[in-house]
């Protein structure tokens, strides 16, 4: 294992990151505060993309997977931080490792398939050998190439700091970066109720979808931090064909009991006192929430109020909504999904499915087969989404379409109206602006979020940006 014990990573260079007056210039003409928008420039230039990568991607938590993923010592599984590849591994004593998937020797990658199990990863440049903590234990004809000065231990793969919450892994270079937890802040909270709910929590099903789009990683990003206002409009065919409701015309509502009035078999999926039981959960499963939750979190569960998309920034998207299954029944997506920057105008959207441990095999089954048709590489859910985010990235190729501007002057900061607005949305862009300053304009890029100020409904606030 190479570490770093000062504020410099393990290649040497400061992670505190510095401005100049060309940077404020910079980030003053991309983001207007005054006005709440954001030039589409910010999604455009390759430039602020490679800074984007130094300041956000090599910096901050990022998400990478699930400790069910990699249950035995030997497991695997290959991942990306921005667009450095990784590899998850866990290792004899259950410990779990991030590791740089780049060859100490000449830079290739040592491990070349997606998920497996492996005592060691041999690069098939020449054959170095690491094993699954990241250590060398293998150099071909090592006496005749090299002297008595060579150390194998001086030649590990680079190895990223590793935190976990409730069995979600996270990692971040940068060692003198807040805990995980103060990262989380409020968002804690929230990704319980989503995935420690039950005895036995959850687990992944099937390996994770990915797939390739060209758009800018902030584009989905930014519509999963709270863009509900997009629904009625980008998802109304759906809504025109009878596959679920209309959300426009009752968006005042708690979404799950809007989804409740479509369910075929309703009175299997809606409790006594006639709401649903929360996505995911059965009778059965619910009555474990209690003893897992505190009060005022099983009660948003109960009422419907409780989590449904969210994000933590910088590209890490939680879904957890009642969805319609083709047959008319009324099933559930549990997932949650990264946006990899790929390029400029790329990314890769990798998508997992969910579903507690203790459910039974047709409600896991159910549950896949809804989120891949809805949510998956081929959802018709999905398919939506995509078109606008590439069609955007499609205007940015003309000289003056980029120099339009994203547009978030909807806010209800300060009032206690409900109901949808941009305030989640421009809470993106701001901590965005506070990495990429280094906390000059914006939130402290060293800040985690805040508490959970209302109740997670549809179109409601869920979080203050510290």
């Amino acid at each position: 294992m190479v570490d770093c014990e000062d504020d410099r990573d393990q290649w040497g260079k400061p992670m505190s990151a510095t401005t100049d007056r060309t940077d404020q210039a910079i980030f003053a003409e991309l983001v207007d505060d005054d006005r709440r928008r954001v030039s589409l420039q910010a999604c455009a230039d390759e430039a602020v993309y490679q800074m984007e990568l130094d300041r956000i991607f090599r910096r901050t938590w990022l998400f990478l997977g699930h400790e069910t993923e990699i249950p035995e010592p030997g497991n695997f599984v290959t991942r990306t931080m921005g667009e450095d590849p990784v590899v998850l591994t866990r290792d004899a004593n259950g410990e779990v490792h991030v590791l740089l998937n780049v060859c100490r020797h000449r830079g290739a990658k040592v491990c070349r398939v997606d998920q497996g199990t492996a005592r060691t990863f041999e690069c098939p440049y020449h054959g170095w050998t690491y094993n699954v903590g990241g250590a060398l234990v293998g150099v071909p004809v090592q006496q005749t190439m090299y002297d008595e000065a060579f150390a194998r231990p001086d030649y590990g793969l680079r190895q990223a700091r590793v935190e976990m919450h409730k069995g979600l892994i996270f990692a971040t270079w940068d060692r003198e970066r807040p805990p995980l937890d103060d990262f989380l802040g409020g968002w804690a909270r929230l990704l319980d109720m989503m995935y420690k709910r039950t005895d036995a929590g959850i687990e992944v099903v099937g390996p994770p979808q990915r797939w390739v789009i060209r758009a800018n990683w902030k584009l989905p990003s930014e519509q999963f931090s709270g863009d509900a206002y997009h629904v009625g409009s980008a998802h109304r065919s759906l809504y025109d064909v009878g596959f679920g409701p209309n959300v426009r015309r009752y968006h005042e509502h708690p979404t799950w009991d809007v989804f409740a009035r479509y369910a075929k078999d309703y009175d299997e999926v809606v409790a006594r006192d006639g709401r649903l039981y929360p996505p995911g959960l059965n009778a059965e499963l619910f009555e474990q929430v209690a003893r897992n939750l505190e009060p005022d979190q099983a009660e948003l569960l109960r009422t419907g109020l409780g989590p449904g998309a969210h994000m933590v920034f910088p590209n890490f998207a939680a879904l957890y909504i009642p969805q319609p299954a083709l047959d008319g029944s009324l099933s559930a997506s549990l997932t949650f999904r990264t946006f990899n920057p790929r390029g400029v105008d790329l990314v890769e959207i990798t998508s997992w499915t969910l579903a507690e441990r203790d459910a039974p095999a047709e409600m896991k089954q159910a549950i896949q087969r809804t989120t891949a048709q809805n949510l998956g590489a081929g959802g018709v859910i999905e398919q939506d989404d995509s078109e606008m985010w590439v069609s955007i990235q499609q205007n940015l190729r003309g000289a003056a379409a980029r120099h339009e501007f994203l547009d978030y002057s909807s806010s209800k900061v300060g009032t206690d109206k409900q109901g949808w607005s941009d305030d989640r949305q421009w809470d993106f862009w701001q901590r965005w602006l506070g990495y990429m300053t280094a906390g000059a304009r914006g939130v402290d890029p060293t800040a985690g979020y805040g508490t959970i100020d209302r109740p997670a409904g549809t179109g409601t606030r869920v979080y203050v940006s510290a």
